[in-house]
């Protein structure tokens, strides 16, 4: 029989060492500025620890030919397409707002999305696009006075 992990079990681990290094990262930190992160760094290793165990039970269960959970099989590669699309989709645009500008990579993440989603309307896509962009300007920008990262072209 081939041994299978449960999804949590990986789960819970990306989700421990992304606080763990968060953690190590409050290490800079000033001392009365660090305990806010920390704490919530914390509870994060404690409920991945706890999504670590779960995944350990089920892993036992499905093991022994019982379901763990109706629909709870381990996750397979066809499965985490989409959501690594969304991932690199992600990734992507938080690289371009450095490079081209947040007003500019906001507009073309959300009107990719939109289109992922298949809303195919161009004027929806375009008065969406706008009308968050102008949100986003006017409550960022003029009633907060928040500078937007600025890149080549905007």
């Amino acid at each position: 029989m081939k041994k299978v992990l449960h999804h949590d079990i990986y789960i819970g681990g990306i989700l421990m060492a992304f606080a763990a290094f968060f953690f190590i990262l409050t290490g800079e930190f000033p001392k009365e500025s660090s305990y806010f992160p920390r704490f919530f760094t914390c509870a994060l290793i404690l409920i991945s620890a706890l999504i670590i165990w779960q995944g350990v039970q089920k892993t036992r269960l499905l093991q022994q030919g019982e379901d763990a959970e109706s629909g709870d099989a381990p996750i397979t590669g066809r499965e985490l397409r989409q959501p690594m699309i969304g991932l690199i989709g992600i990734v992507a645009y938080i690289a371009a707002i450095s490079l081209i500008g947040f007003f500019v990579s906001t507009g073309l993440f959300l009107l990719a999305y939109m289109w992922c989603l298949k809303i195919r309307s161009i004027p929806m896509l375009l008065i969406s696009t706008l009308a968050v962009e102008v949100f986003i300007y006017v409550l960022f920008v003029m009633q907060l006075k928040l500078t937007m990262p600025a890149g080549i072209l905007f």
